[in-house]
């Protein structure tokens, strides 16, 4: 098998494993679970004589280069990739991640490169590939690097193999765009706002586009990381559209303030009268023009960004009952670089977690993943490419310990058997990840990684502390909602109660400043208390959360809901939850709107509606007709 198709498969496989915390995450939580395996009895790894790490370096450049020599003179690419996969897990087993790193990055690019040709059955198309290889090797090389397990490799082959031809050696000049845009336009790539559905424009005059006027984006195109440019060159917005934006707001890096200019259309809100900018076509120019409502606003927003090289998106509500869009946007001034996603944000949706559709994959991108995201825009590109080709072999290797196999063995507690993954390969994958997140921390896949070989129940106690440490130390200081993500499916994975309790405690510790932050962690230890049954300590960490963050945190709603739940399942008295949930409503601050659609998201609405249905239920008609009234809802 490929290595692509071997590792994407892996990936998969690993990304499932660390989405075992949503078991207990919140309904707006997006991961989703899987149980831990236990830890697998000790044995030694396969071994083989160890390699020095001088002659790993230069044995791989010399495969590496033999390989590529291979590949350029049309020789077989899949049997060149499949010799190039075997030595990648073999560094994996027994090459040091730090002293042989550029081993790995050797190995993995002339792999990936090896699947591009590999995967591209038209024979003038493969040709095509191959005189790109020679004459824009940059641009070739970047391809390869940012290939995802969700691209269609032939249609990215394809598509690059235009661009060569209509470019030329300026690829080479302009390629982290290049490669961006084949890997973003090997599928349609549309905005459906509403009732209108927008398509991009011909990748080919994308790029042309961009790079004509790279020189008058604030950011440039040229050191942009290939991961963010992805939400630059993703516009629906045509070309002559962005022409005209890149004129009006040349220079521009604040685009998030282009939502607001953009008048609300509020005869379609209240009435549902057609909306003027449909009646005349969803244009740039229209929109400014007319209006729109909120996805218009972020349309507008978002495609201005795109216009003048900005990363931007169209942010949306993940878990409100009347959905709401707004914009994120990267603020990059070269020392410091973070996603702005407050701009349009309601405040009744202050307390609704967002997401962003990536437009390479097609997979939403949460907030806290989103703002990691920006600090690619810090590492330097040969240190983002290195950790890549670490995460390729780290995959790798985990694929091989880890086999999709049907009948594994289980436990007495129902956890998969991995007898292949003692602690000792635990330690090398751990090593691997470590060593990629430290070159690049800004790359999710590094960090899942390592907790996803984690959570199988395979590490020790001392490993589990050490990558703990590591996530809050890297990510804690800027990053700190990914860090508390990766952090939730580490002590997810401990099953001693009183050991798992100690982690939320520090967690919670070292987190305290951060009310949403807190909240979550609060609700996956009352989760924990819940599957423990022990029902008044869960009860207590809902109270905690809706004394502490009811106005603020998206977590108080479902501490509330789950406060409901208890009141009915363990003997609790209606009036004392009903007392709670009145506390609670009290510190919520109405919205600044009480139009019912957007006034329906704010905590202060749903919360109070949690505390109406225990006023109910505790018989307290005066009090349950009063919260209905100021709810505007029927007793």
């Amino acid at each position: 098998m490929h290595r692509f198709a071997r590792l994407f498969a892996a990936i998969s496989l690993l990304v499932a494993l660390a989405m075992v915390g949503s078991a207990q995450q919140p309904a707006t939580d997006t991961k989703k679970t899987s149980k831990p395996a236990s830890k697998a009895p000790a044995s030694k790894p396969a071994t083989r004589p160890p390699v020095k790490a001088a002659g790993n370096t230069t044995l791989a450049k010399k495969l590496a280069a033999e390989s590529m020599a291979g590949l350029l003179k049309g020789e077989d690419a899949k049997e060149i990739e499949t010799k190039l996969d075997a030595e990648l897990v073999r560094l994996a087993e027994e090459a040091d991640p730090v002293g042989d790193v550029e081993a790995f990055y050797a190995i993995s690019s002339a792999s990936r490169s090896a699947a591009l040709l590999s995967r591209t059955k038209d024979p003038a198309i493969r040709e095509s590939l191959i005189s790109a290889f020679k004459k824009t090797p940059r641009f070739m090389n970047e391809l390869a690097m940012a290939l995802n397990e969700k691209d269609d490799v032939e249609k990215v082959a394809a598509l690059a193999s235009k661009l060569w031809r209509a470019e030329g050696a300026r690829l080479n000049e302009f390629a982290t765009l290049g490669a961006a845009i084949c890997v973003v336009h090997d599928h349609e790539v549309f905005e459906q706002a509403n009732e209108n559905k927008v398509v991009a424009d011909d990748p080919l005059k994308l790029f042309a586009y961009f790079a004509n006027n790279e020189s008058r984006m604030p950011l440039g195109l040229k050191n942009v990381p290939v991961q963010l440019l992805v939400l630059v060159v993703d516009p629906t917005a045509k070309v002559p559209e962005l022409e005209w934006a890149l004129n009006k707001y040349k220079g521009d890096r604040m685009v998030g303030s282009r939502f607001g200019e953009i008048q609300y259309d509020t005869d379609h809100f209240r009435t549902g009268a057609p909306k003027k900018v449909t009646q005349e076509g969803l244009t740039l120019p229209n929109i400014a023009k007319y209006g729109g409502v909120c996805i218009d606003q972020a349309y507008f927003a978002a495609n201005v960004g795109k216009a003048n090289g900005i990363p931007s998106a169209i942010m949306r509500a993940k878990s409100a009952e009347v959905g709401h869009a707004w914009i994120a946007y990267l603020l990059w001034n070269g020392q410091t670089a973070i996603f702005d996603s407050m701009q349009g944000r309601y405040p009744e949706y202050r307390a609704v977690v967002g997401y962003i559709d990536d437009p390479q994959t097609g997979e939403r991108v949460p907030e806290a993943e989103l703002a990691l995201r920006a600090a690619l825009a810090l590492t330097p590109a040969d240190k983002r490419q290195r950790a890549i080709a670490l995460e390729d072999a780290g995959y790798s290797l985990a694929a091989k310990l880890l086999p999709r196999e049907e009948g594994v063995a289980m436990d007495a507690n129902g956890r998969a058997i991995h007898e292949n993954l003692t602690p000792e390969m635990v330690t090398k994958v751990l090593a691997i990840s470590e060593a990629a997140a430290n070159l690049s921390p800004g790359s999710a896949r590094a960090w899942r990684l390592g907790v996803a070989i984690g959570v199988t129940g395979s590490w020790t106690v001392a490993q589990r502390n050490r990558w703990g440490e590591a996530i809050l130390k890297t990510l804690g200081n800027g990053y700190a909602a990914c860090a508390v993500e990766c952090l939730i499916l580490v002590i997810n994975s401990v099953s001693d109660i009183e050991e798992q309790n100690k982690m939320w405690n520090w967690l919670l510790t070292s987190i305290k400043h951060n009310g949403d932050l807190a909240s979550l962690v609060r609700f996956n230890q009352a989760e924990m208390f819940e599957k423990d049954h022990s029902p008044e300590k869960a009860w207590e960490c809902y109270v905690w959360i809706l004394k502490a963050y009811a106005d603020t945190s998206p977590m108080a709603v479902s501490a509330g809901q789950r406060l409901l739940v208890l009141l009915k399942e363990n003997g609790k008295t209606i009036g004392e939850g009903a007392a709670i949930l009145g506390k609670a409503w009290a510190n919520t601050t109405p919205p600044r709107s009480l139009n019912p659609a957007f006034a329906s998201q704010s905590n202060w609405f749903r919360i109070g509606k949690l505390y109406r249905i225990a006023l109910k239920d505790a018989g307290q008609t005066d009090e349950y007709a009063r919260v209905s009234a100021q709810l505007g809802l029927k007793p």
